[in-house]
């Protein structure tokens, strides 16, 4: 129990990092120049969500079947590196070749290598149990980064300069996280020996979040240029108001895909109660918490998350719909997962997010970010449910 609040302390406040990250420089910057911010935030956390995949839930898995050796640890460290430095160069491609956003895309690639770090050495805390470091080193990126986006929005406010506060935020931590845990970077042959020995436990998360991950930049690429980066931040803003009730999920994805027993899984009738609690739970917060956000007097709205927020307003229902899909298909996904489902799971995600592949872009093109998150919910929807039934038949391990 003890444990299990820690894990919940800790992903609060790196859910709160992410949440000022974007409402703090909004306070001080423009519309226009807001929405470069949030699309170089967005870049760096579809890095992250592909690292994570391949290297830290992977990771997850593995300490699972054998409590987690130090040589899996430093391979999945090594391994991110490797991963990471793929995005970065791709984000460094593309900015040779679009110009209006080529400052964001620079400062994507910079930043996805520490944040991207961290998140795998959060991992290989979680997977050791070390609960108590894990919440002190989430505290700390959440304690830099306030503190830093404040200083900078008083003195010199620019979309670099924030961005640069939370690279060092993350850098500083992870080295400090490293030194503690005693995990050192694995070479490179070892690091591409860890990923050809464990591929095929991760291959599955790894294309899910590729589909997932080429989704998001269709839909920012879409909206960047046949909208305005007005609307990409308002897109974004949008999310990441009700991105705070996804501390609930990022718990679940973690710490409690860390106690799933296979004992509790083989009870049929403890897992169907576990999965409707959770789902309930995540939903209920982030209904609750929207309509609280949506129906607040503008005046207090306002002096919460700037003057930027009359733009966002009408967003809002649009992202609670977005939000509650979004995350209760994470749900069905982590039991999968702990029964050791996994490639059946991602055809499934395939053939729904490859069929809806072009709702979101569509949407956004349509009707900018309320479009977008509209037609996005829409896709999760039809994958909750298609994840649901399939976990319902029990199937049999991958």
């Amino acid at each position: 129990m003890r444990r299990a609040t820690m894990g919940l302390a800790a992903q609060a406040f790196s859910s709160l990092t992410s949440f000022l990250l974007i409402i703090i420089p909004g306070r001080f910057l423009g519309l226009g120049e807001h929405g470069h911010l949030v699309f170089a935030v967005a870049l760096a956390q579809i890095m992250l969500s592909l690292v994570r995949a391949l290297c830290g839930e992977t990771l997850l898995v593995l300490a699972t079947r054998d409590d987690g050796h130090r040589r899996d640890e430093s391979g999945a460290l090594g391994a991110a590196v490797v991963a990471v430095s793929v995005g970065a160069v791709a984000c460094l491609i593309t900015a040779a070749l679009w110009g209006e956003y080529r400052g964001a895309l620079i400062a994507a690639a910079l930043l996805g290598i520490p944040v991207c770090l961290l998140d795998v050495l959060r991992y290989c805390a979680i997977a050791e149990k070390r609960s108590k470091l894990l919440m002190a080193s989430d505290a700390l990126v959440f304690a830099g980064t306030t503190a830093g986006l404040v200083a900078v929005g008083r003195f010199s406010p620019s979309p670099a300069a924030f961005l640069a506060v939370w690279g060092l935020s993350c850098a500083i931590t992870g080295a400090l996280l490293c030194w503690r845990l005693g995990i050192g970077f694995a070479p490179l042959a070892e690091a591409l020996r860890w990923l050809r020995a464990n591929l095929s436990r991760g291959s599955a998360f790894v294309a899910e979040s590729a589909l997932g991950a080429s989704s998001n930049v269709a839909m920012l690429a879409v909206m960047a240029i046949v909208t305005t980066s007005e609307e990409v931040s308002i897109f974004r803003t949008a999310l990441t108001i009700l991105g705070v009730t996804s501390l609930m999920n990022n718990f679940m994805r973690s710490t409690v895909l860390r106690e799933l027993s296979p004992e509790l899984l083989a009870d049929r009738r403890r897992s169907m109660r576990a999965f409707v609690a959770m789902t309930g739970a995540v939903t209920a917060v982030i209904v609750v918490f929207g309509l609280c956000v949506r129906f607040a007097p503008l005046s207090l709205s306002t002096a919460i998350f700037g003057a930027n927020f009359v733009a966002v307003l009408p967003a809002i229902l649009p992202a609670i719909a977005h939000r509650a899909c979004t995350s209760a298909a994470t749900i069905p996904t982590i039991f999968l997962r702990a029964q050791g489902v996994t490639w059946k799971a991602t055809r499934l995600r395939i053939a729904v997010v490859a069929g809806g592949l072009f709702l979101g872009p569509l949407g956004a093109y349509l009707a900018g970010a309320r479009g977008a998150l509209l037609g996005d919910a829409l896709v999760y929807l039809v994958l909750f449910v298609g994840l649901t039934l399939l976990m319902a038949r029990k199937p049999a391990r991958d």
